[in-house]
């Protein structure tokens, strides 16, 4: 059950000075491929500048993926979502992407 090299627990790993860039990180095949079929993700999550990671891949912020026509597209089937931010504990969630589907997910994450 592993994040994509986020490792578990504590969140001791996270450090605020990493730029990603989409698509990067994870192992495995790339669930943010725009060439393969997709469903929507769309995030109704506070803080609005928490990192968000699909099965390991960094794919942006919430902020990028949290309007009316904004939403992560994310290729079918079962996925893994973390939601990193500094000073709140991270939060995962298991998501099944259905193809020309957008799922809506809503939380608010803990202060540390």
């Amino acid at each position: 059950v592993g994040g994509g090299g986020w490792g578990g627990g504590g969140g001791s790993s996270w450090d605020d000075t990493d730029d990603y860039q989409p698509g990067q990180v994870g192992n495995g095949p790339n669930p943010l491929d725009p060439n393969a079929p997709t469903g929507g993700l769309r995030l109704k999550v506070e803080p609005r500048d928490a990192e968000v990671l699909v099965d390991g891949f960094y794919a942006g912020r919430v902020d990028d993926f949290d309007g009316a026509m904004q939403r992560l597209k994310i290729t079918e089937g079962p996925h893994r979502v973390e939601l990193r931010a500094p000073g709140y504990e991270p939060t995962t969630f298991d998501v099944v992407i259905v193809v020309g589907q957008t799922t809506t997910y809503r939380t608010e994450l803990k202060k540390r």
